[in-house]
């Protein structure tokens, strides 16, 4: 047991929090000497997990139709889905549920398992925000720590490289 006696008449004692997300957690401290000596927390309190957002937290820059490793780490075995939504308008949103076919289509709910093949959206932002949240409380979320950037991106199609043009005509196309 670890624990410090402060002197006056306060004890403390670390816990390790376990992995059991609930909303009616309390505490309870018995004397081990005499079991009719206890005290009990005065209410219920939250033991929650949380989401560590990896990829991308910031400075990235990532291109259209491109796919893309959403990455994050999960804490709380309880917390069995995520959602992930982004927004082009900064960490403040507002926020647009990631495209995806898992359960619900388009819900931006996805297996909590730390990372999503993410194809990037046609949404082209200096200003582009992650978050992840648990879909039965948002209040457990994160948020890319800086923006990150979608960006367009060019292919030439024609010319594809061994044509031969001559020169001061004008009846090529470049697609």
């Amino acid at each position: 047991m670890n624990y410090s006696n402060n002197g006056n008449g306060q004890t403390n004692y670390t816990w390790l929090v376990p992995d059991n997300a609930t909303n009616t957690t309390r505490i309870r401290i018995i004397d081990s000497k005499d079991t009719s000596v206890y005290a009990e927390s005065s209410g219920n309190f939250s033991l929650i997990g949380s989401f560590n957002i990896v990829s991308p937290n910031g400075g990235e820059s990532w291109i259209v139709d491109s796919y893309r490793n959403i990455t994050w780490v999960p804490t709380g075995s309880s917390i069995t889905e995520a959602r992930i939504m982004y927004s082009i308008n900064g960490s403040d949103g507002p926020w647009i549920n990631i495209t995806e076919d898992y359960g619900t289509p388009n819900d931006g709910i996805v297996a909590n398992n730390g990372t999503f093949v993410w194809k990037v959206p046609d949404s082209i932002s200096q200003n582009v925000y992650i978050k992840i949240e648990d879909p039965l409380d948002p209040t457990v979320n994160d948020t890319s720590n800086e923006s990150f950037t979608i960006r367009g991106n060019f292919s030439i199609l024609s010319p594809a490289g061994g044509e031969r043009w001559v020169t001061n005509e004008a009846n090529h196309t470049i697609n």
